[in-house]
């Protein structure tokens, strides 16, 4: 990573491509977290025996398909607008650590203001029973952007963590072995792990303030800390790490594929 800054379509391309494939092996785990954070008591293992017996491979599926729809306009931008703000921040005489974690701050929170929050909110629906026409009925436009600013913030805090610290470790391992795939492999598993912890507590506010009308779990962070105890900020921060930790790799892996094999970008 780290081009030039002036090919943004074919990073564009490299993060759609990346998003998409990161999605689809890794969705089964979002859906657990979800239920996870919204209360649900069972096992990682309970509940993909319980979903999958209940309705076969869809109902682990379900809520997918917005988030589906959204990825490809949303990881092509992450990308492209980390390589290009990082590019611009190196411009501005920033230093290489603040123009990295700048950079992914800037992509994750933009990507989070333009299009994470109502497909995050979709996606809680369809797990909770409900669609978008029911969210609309019931909740009109609001219900679509509930939850807006832990959605940016988490966004922004992920997408920093992550680009800082896969770039890091990435550019370290590639110096040595001239790896691609190892450089991604290990670099992607160290940030998937990092920013799956970082944030959580972040993520379980998000998650709780996007259930549909009605719940009565609490919604902010003294209520939680208050009511369920701190431990309650990491509800499946295990079975979220499980699937940030692959989704990551394969992510940045496709994405260094994509951009350095297939378009030839510049050394990452």
């Amino acid at each position: 990573m780290n081009y030039d800054g002036k090919s943004l379509y074919k990073n564009m391309i490299g993060g759609s491509v990346s998003g998409v494939l990161s999605l689809t092996a890794t969705y089964p785990t979002e859906y657990v977290k979800t239920l996870k954070q919204m209360g649900d008591v069972g096992s990682f293992y309970g509940i993909m025996r319980r979903s999958y017996k209940g309705g076969g491979l869809g109902v682990l599926y379900r809520g997918y398909l917005p988030v589906l729809c959204s990825i490809i306009p949303r990881a092509g931008l992450n990308y492209s607008m980390y390589e290009y703000s990082y590019y611009r921040y190196r411009q501005l005489g920033l230093g290489g650590l603040a123009s990295n974690i700048m950079a992914g701050m800037t992509s994750g929170g933009l990507a989070g203001l333009m299009m994470a929050t109502p497909v995050e909110n979709m996606k809680i629906g369809r797990i909770s029973g409900l669609g978008w026409r029911d969210l609309w009925e019931r909740e009109g436009m609001r219900g679509f952007y509930k939850g807006f600013g832990p959605t940016v913030l988490k966004e922004s805090t992920t997408y920093g963590a992550r680009f800082f610290i896969y770039t890091t470790v990435y550019g370290e391992v590639y110096g040595r072995t001239d790896s691609v795939i190892w450089g991604s492999l290990i670099g992607g598993s160290v940030a998937g792990f990092v920013s799956s912890y970082v944030n959580n507590p972040v993520d379980v506010i998000q998650t709780r303030r996007q259930m549909p009308k009605g719940h009565k779990l609490d919604m902010t962070l003294m209520g939680i800390v208050r009511n369920e105890g701190i431990r309650s900020l990491y509800s499946g921060v295990v079975i979220r790490s499980v699937r940030t930790i692959p989704a990551a790799v394969i992510s940045f892996m496709s994405y260094e594929f994509v951009c350095k094999r297939m378009f030839g970008l510049g050394k990452c």
